[in-house]
């Protein structure tokens, strides 16, 4: 299996054999919880949690700010290819199926800014992010 940019969905079954790939890979692993998550409240706490932010995202309204602050936290992480397993993505999706699409939005957008060469200063990452 070869780690892949972008937001792929993946089997939670799958979730052992990407944290294994990441490891081959020297991959910097982060992990996304939103099991039992029903709301874009509850996503942006998660993503609070788990994730490098920069600068810190307040509030749960703007996907803009989200998507600033995780972009910024990802950047300044020293590793080249980052690798974010999701886990419970699929309650997320299941509870609020149209945030759940706002936030794969911003994931994907996240991950095809952060491997441009003009937008990182030269310096591009390999976001892989598994939704399991």
């Amino acid at each position: 299996m070869t780690l892949h940019e972008g937001v792929t969905m993946i089997d939670p079954a799958e979730s052992d054999l990407i944290v294994s790939k990441a490891d081959a890979e020297g991959a910097r692993l982060l992990i996304l919880t939103t099991v039992g998550a029903g709301n874009r409240a509850a996503f942006f706490d998660a993503v609070r949690r788990d994730l490098p932010l920069d600068p810190p995202l307040l509030g749960s309204e703007s996907w803009d700010a989200l998507s600033d602050s995780v972009w910024g936290g990802l950047d300044l992480l020293e590793s080249s290819v980052i690798v974010i397993l999701w886990r419970g993505a699929a309650d997320f999706r299941t509870a609020a199926p149209d945030e759940f699409g706002m936030a794969v939005t911003v994931l994907q957008d996240l991950t095809e800014s952060l491997a441009s060469w003009e937008y990182t200063d030269g310096q591009p990452k390999r976001v892989c992010i598994y939704a399991a």
